[in-house]
């Protein structure tokens, strides 16, 4: 739809124009600021879109409504685009403008024969190959020298006529790599290799935690997974005057990406696939790619313009999650701020959560709104007040001038069910994990039942402190077996010293209502943050990303530890920041398996 409102060509609304810095033909991998020039001085929201001429159906809204007359677009592959502009007024008046850009091959070379060349990342490197036949697709592998690890990039369907291009990335600073690309048919047999590369990555330019490992892997280890890839968060002694940023390391503790954003409000917050991350803020949704360019971006703004077309509740920022659903689409966690007197003690103004399912383009498609299906008047287990403006650890508050909100839900992840299409979110103030009827973008959103204390399950063994308390980061071993981070802050209110948080797997039998679960102690209570994956081999990966207590040289840490299913620990490193989730990888461009199958 997106695409075809692009190309149909009304009268523009306002004189409007757009032109690049750079001329037509600049090699990919180039980046091209567009600047928007208007004649309506109440016109301060621009779009981007390319279309790409060999593959229309590629269309990609860079970036959607947003302000700033400026927006910097970086291709990666060769082609002739149409550059779309577009431009709204504050009535809702757009006017549109369509420019012819060519972009060449990153080398003349490539033509014939592979090349490799720097980027502006110093651990990222362009790989440029020759054209490959229609049906077959080319991606390259890459190894350390004297290594016998091997990564791979994402898999590109090839493109007749036109070069092939890739960001490398994954490898450690100031060392020797050779590269290699690989042609394969559409049955996957291997059918071309082309010429080995070597190439020397550089040095970080920016000061980056240090990692130890403190159980080294061994057999017993899940080696398919050898890359750790974290949100970093800045320490409490200096929050918000730090960048976040995504770090990612190999299972040696040897740093081996980042990308650093000039907004320390954006949080990195999952992996999007194909060398590519997500980050939240109170303003906006980014996608990044590998060497730190905006891919794609929306805003609090443009999402809400959208809400009150469909009639819902506008929201107040993005927070804790954007998780890559089937079908290209995305699910997103928002704060909805509602006023309800005598909903809960204290207080008119609560501050609930929103899903919203955004499609390729993020549009929204899909939405559900906790106050249209959950007990407003069941209060979070422990209660938290926020404040107008920004209060550390709590949403925006919006609708009042002074007094206190309530953070009913403070929800932290959504988690795709394979077996039904539904949604699982975590719901951290209430105790619960919760499924909602979400059936692939048909369900009416209701709430299908609550795993945790008060819920719908009955324990076993029969044990209320073996319950979830406060949990982080659901995800599913099984159609019926959940790994979840249990934090444990209201156990742990009570315990008192010596409470660790837990790693738990919760096996379920929905049609009975019982829940089994199984934990391990992980060494150390985390009053926040966290995550759970089950591993391919069926190791458990848990992350405690913010440890209680401050060490004595004042430096926060993370705790990333792999087990056996009989608890066993078997790896263990350090990571010396706070980090927000640190996920397990084949490389930078695959997403783990377990979100889907």
């Amino acid at each position: 739809m997106l695409l075809l409102s692009c190309l149909m060509f009304s009268a523009p609304a306002f004189a409007a124009d757009m032109v690049s810095d750079l001329p037509s033909g600049q090699p990919a991998g180039s980046t091209i600021r567009w600047i928007f020039t208007v004649n309506d001085p109440l016109t301060e929201r621009f779009r981007l879109i390319v279309v790409p001429y060999y593959d229309p159906s590629k269309a990609r809204m860079v970036y959607d409504f947003s302000k700033g007359p400026v927006k910097a677009w970086t291709p990666i592959d060769n082609d002739l685009y149409l550059v779309i502009g577009e431009m709204q007024d504050s009535a809702g008046n757009v006017s549109r403008v369509v420019k012819p850009f060519v972009i060449g091959p990153r080398t003349p070379e490539t033509v014939d024969r592979a090349e490799v060349t720097p980027t502006s990342h110093p651990l990222v490197a362009f790989y440029s190959a020759p054209e490959c036949e229609l049906d077959q697709e080319m991606r390259v592998q890459y190894s350390r020298v004297g290594s016998i690890r091997v990564f791979n990039t994402h898999a590109k369907p090839c493109r007749p006529g036109q070069t092939m291009s890739f960001y490398v990335g994954g490898m450690r600073a100031e060392s020797e790599y050779e590269l290699i690309h690989e042609v394969y048919d559409d049955r996957g047999n291997l059918v071309k290799t082309g010429n080995t590369l070597t190439f020397t990555t550089g040095t970080p330019d920016v000061e980056l935690p240090e990692a130890r490992v403190d159980v080294p892997y061994d057999s017993r280890s899940s080696l398919a997974e050898p890359v750790l890839l974290s949100g970093i968060l800045p320490p409490l002694s200096a929050a918000g005057s730090l960048d976040n940023f995504p770090h990612a390391v190999d299972i040696d503790g040897e740093t081996i990406w980042y990308i650093t954003q000039p907004d320390s409000g954006d949080q990195m917050v999952r992996p999007g696939g194909e060398g590519t991350v997500y980050t939240v803020s109170n303003s906006r949704l980014v996608q990044w790619d590998m060497v730190g360019s905006i891919y794609r971006m929306t805003t609090v703004e443009r999402i809400n313009q959208q809400l009150t077309d469909l009639g819902l509740d506008v929201i107040n920022n993005f927070h804790h999650e954007a998780r890559p659903l089937p079908g290209g689409r995305l699910a997103v966690l928002a704060t909805v701020e509602r006023l309800i007197p005598g909903a809960q003690p204290g207080v008119i103004d609560i501050l609930g959560d929103m899903v919203l399912v955004l499609d390729r383009n993020l549009q929204v498609v899909w939405a559900w709104n906790a106050f249209d299906h959950l007990d407003v008047t069941r209060e979070a287990t422990i209660p938290k007040l926020c404040y107008p403006g920004v209060t550390p650890g709590c949403p925006p508050v919006l609708l009042i001038e002074e007094g206190e909100a309530a953070d009913w839900m403070h929800s932290n992840t959504i988690t795709y069910s394979p077996a039904d299409g539904n949604l699982l979110i975590s719901v951290r103030h209430q105790d619960w994990i919760i499924k909602i009827a979400y059936e692939n973008g048909a369900g009416n959103g209701d709430v299908v039942w609550k795993l945790g204390p008060e819920g719908d399950f009955d324990l076993i063994p029969d044990n209320p402190s073996l319950w979830l308390t406060h949990p982080h980061d659901p995800n599913f071993i099984n159609p019926n077996l959940l790994a979840i981070y249990d934090n444990g802050n209201l156990r742990c209110e009570f315990e008192g010293p010596g409470c660790e948080s837990r790693g738990q797997a919760y096996y379920l039998n929905e049609t009975a209502g019982v829940a089994i679960v199984g934990s391990i102690e992980l060494g150390e209570y985390a009053r926040a943050v966290g995550s759970a994956q089950p591993l391919a081999n069926g190791n458990l990966f848990f992350q405690s990303g913010f440890p209680n207590g401050t060490p004595p040289d004042g430096q926060q840490r993370s705790k990333l530890r792999e087990y056996l299913d009989d608890g066993t620990l078997i790896f263990e490193m350090e990571l010396g920041a706070a980090a927000y989730r640190t996920h397990r990888m084949p490389d930078l461009y695959t997403l783990p398996s377990i979100w889907f199958d």
